[in-house]
């Protein structure tokens, strides 16, 4: 099977599959070669589903100008600023929580993120996702402010606060590819 390896300061494998349907292994700096190929034969069904299933996503159909592109991506993250401020907002105050700043970014791979000290990153992108889904990267980020891992009790947090999440982390995960213009 044809992988890019990554060897990089990091204590596990970590098996990613691109936009491109390429198999990329970051492995911890003195992994054996022998021990990768091992993790890679395990998972070899779950490497192979995903990238069946990224090969029948349709391409995407529209190309832009670069300049009209560069407009697009500002007036996106124009309108995030305004959206996430308003929905964060209002699930923190339903739920009393207490952030600190929210800041939009180009981020392709992650959606949002929560630091220690309660600041919250989006990615624009989720603009473009139905408004339930941007919702869920909201309330997931704010669960974090409460609990900073995903251990059971950080999904009680998410299901208290917006029950079909489950939906929505669906949703993401066959769409993704919709958002990366």
């Amino acid at each position: 099977m044809n992988y890019e390896l990554v060897r990089c300061k990091r204590r596990t494998v970590g098996l990613h599959i691109t936009q491109e349907a390429k198999l990329v292994v970051r492995v911890p700096l003195r992994a054996p070669l022998s021990f990768v190929e091992q993790v890679i034969a395990e998972k070899t069904p779950w490497i192979n589903r995903t990238i069946s299933r990224i090969k029948k996503r349709p391409a995407p159909y529209l190309r832009f100008h670069p300049q009209a592109r560069t407009s697009l991506i500002k007036a996106y993250k124009k309108q995030a600023k305004l959206l996430f401020k308003e929905r964060v907002e209002l699930y923190a105050q339903a739920h009393h929580l207490t952030y600190s700043t929210i800041k939009i970014n180009s981020a392709k791979r992650r959606w949002g993120s929560c630091s220690i000290k309660g600041n919250l990153n989006f990615t624009w992108r989720l603009v473009l996702a139905p408004l339930w889904v941007l919702d869920y990267v909201v309330v997931h980020e704010l669960a974090h402010l409460k609990h900073h891992n995903h251990s059971h009790r950080f999904w009680e947090q998410v299901a208290m606060m917006y029950p079909n999440y489950k939906e929505a982390s669906l949703w993401l995960k066959l769409n993704s590819t919709l958002l990366l213009m």
